[in-house]
């Protein structure tokens, strides 16, 4: 491959020289070298880009919702944009502004100006940046549209193959079934919008398709209902179910790759009256742990938890709803408290962090390892701090209550809606409230709160006097 800009990238002294010398070995052209190295340190995407753009006497964008004008954007097709990683910013006259992940591709930039009539003016961006453009503007329902389509006039909609090759979501070109690309599609349009959750919902004349993103449950697509048993015949084989069980309700596991990383889904099927509904939460284990300090916890109440996460023996609890973030701030809690002088031990379901040093058991009630077994082997294993990733029953309950008065700090979670409530909640599960006032040394309620656009947010000055004490 060409060694200008490898020189120039050493020069620069941006990133260790082993790793640049690395990435070097494995790219073909310059282009491919400035993708590895924005992977490997995307913290200094912004510096590469900009030296890469002035090798290449052109100016280097960072792409948003509001550099694009949208009048614009339909002049290329999908096609175009999909193949040669490009996107519309602006036109000017017969000028169009494109920017692109290979602007020195000029096939692609005669392809375009053809299609267009246009003269391009092309500007240089990420190739994460120019995907995510054309994913916001072009979308990816045209193409669940065209699967559904072609399901519906194919003779074989629920034939589902079953494959040991790995799962690549990114593949949707793949000569596979409309079936099995649709199943492709509505997960990847998850992973991409950053949904927590995908509901598929058989009613009475559709099949609904939800996703909840940041907290809100919003309708993403309508699928005809005669496609539902194709489309509940591929995941359940994906997540190794039982075919023929649609009478009662089944759990199963997918792990696949999607958009460069791995993602891990828990799937659950319940019958319902108008057939089976399939519920997959979606858990990154390659997205980056969040601290305290990113929770957005006031100082007061943070420097209290840190105290308690910091107690030698003890319950310390989270509480709140489904999908209100214990899990996040448990994990933020153990990364806290993490070093080599401590013997942490967790039992979860599922895991969903790959902690360094920690020792992390997945419960699997199948082979008969629950919550309760799992913590009566912890509590020979000499730990210092046990999570427990939910308290359940009266077994666990009682378990943990004993590890906490034997000299064990554990951290939980319990669904309540309140703190003052998860005192009642343990004695209602079976806990002696003597016990229970032993224990429990403290209990963080919390709910999810929306983001706001960071293209939008703005820094007001408030009175002191309406801000909560």
């Amino acid at each position: 491959m060409a060694s200008r800009f490898l020189q120039a990238v050493l020069d620069a002294a941006l990133l260790d020289e082993e790793v640049v010398r690395a990435e070097a070995k494995e790219s073909r052209t310059d282009s491919e070298l400035l993708e590895a190295l924005i992977k490997a340190s995307p913290s200094q995407a912004s510096s590469l880009l900009d030296l890469r753009a002035k090798q290449l006497g052109m100016t280097a964008v960072e792409i948003n919702p509001y550099s694009i004008d949208e009048a614009v954007v339909s002049t290329i097709s999908e096609e175009h944009a999909r193949r040669y990683l490009a996107i519309p910013l602006f036109r000017i006259g017969n000028d169009l502004t494109l920017a692109m992940a290979d602007p020195t591709d000029l096939v692609a930039i005669d392809q375009i100006a053809e299609g267009s009539g246009c003269d391009i003016l092309p500007v240089l961006a990420s190739r994460a940046n120019v995907e995510d453009a054309i994913n916001r503007f072009y979308g990816i329902d045209p193409i669940l549209k065209s699967l559904i389509s072609e399901a519906q006039r194919s003779e074989a909609q629920v034939e589902v193959i079953e494959s040991d090759d790995e799962i690549n979501l990114n593949d949707l070109a793949k000569d596979e079934s409309p079936i099995i690309r649709m199943v492709n599609v509505i997960i990847l349009k998850a992973v991409r919008q950053g949904a927590s959750d995908i509901h598929i919902e058989p009613d009475h004349d559709l099949l609904r398709v939800r996703y909840r993103i940041d907290g809100r449950l919003g309708e993403e697509q309508h699928i005809p209902l005669t496609l539902h048993a194709g489309l509940t015949s591929r995941i359940k084989i994906l997540a190794d179910l039982d075919l023929a069980q649609k009478r009662l309700p089944q759990d199963g596991r997918i792990s696949l790759q999607a958009e460069g990383r791995r993602i891990d889904l828990r799937v659950s099927t319940l019958p319902t009256v108008s057939g089976e509904k399939i519920v997959l939460r979606l858990l990154d284990n390659q997205q980056s742990l969040a601290s305290l300090l990113d929770l957005g916890l006031r100082d007061s109440i943070r420097q209290t938890w840190e105290e308690l996460i910091r107690l030698p023996h003890g319950i310390v609890l989270v509480t709140g709803p489904t999908g209100s973030g214990k899990t996040t701030t448990l994990y933020a809690s153990l990364a806290q408290i993490n070093t080599p002088d401590t013997n942490i031990v967790t039992v979860e379901d599922p895991v969903e962090f790959d902690f360094p040093i920690i020792n992390q058991v997945q419960v699997h009630p199948k082979a008969g390892l629950e919550f309760s077994s799992a913590l009566r082997s912890i509590l020979r294993q000499d730990p210092n701090v046990i999570m427990v990733g939910e308290i359940r029953d009266r077994e666990t309950a009682q378990i943990t209550v004993r590890a906490a008065l034997t000299g064990h700090l554990v951290l939980s979670t319990l669904h309540t809606n309140d703190a003052s409530s998860a005192a009642t909640r343990l004695i209602d599960m079976g806990v002696e409230p003597y016990l229970v006032a032993s224990a429990l040394k403290g209990v963080l309620a919390q709910r999810l709160v929306r983001r706001i656009c960071p293209s939008c947010i703005r820094q007001v000055d408030v009175d002191p006097d309406h801000l909560p004490p």
